[in-house]
């Protein structure tokens, strides 16, 4: 079997597909959690946002063409700023 492909899937506050950004990788992403704030800067598609805070996250562990896909999909809210 060839090495596990990474994949994160970035949700807006609407939440429904398609994604707004979609990372493939080699390497593991870092842990994400529920609750972290997420830094927008250099993400073209999610320009419009200022402050995300990800409310959700979901792991599917998947084989394609032989292949592992752990792919973490996170959903968003607007993080209200003073």
């Amino acid at each position: 079997m060839s090495p596990t492909e990474y994949t994160l899937e970035i949700f807006g506050p609407e939440g429904s597909p398609p994604p707004l950004v979609v990372q493939r990788s080699d390497t593991p992403f870092l842990a994400i959690n529920i609750g972290d704030a997420l830094n927008t800067l250099g993400w073209p598609e999610l320009s419009s946002y200022s402050h995300l805070r990800i409310t959700d996250v979901e792991h599917v562990v998947t084989e394609s063409q032989e292949r592992l896909v752990h792919k973490i999909m996170i959903r968003t809210r607007i993080e209200e700023t003073d």
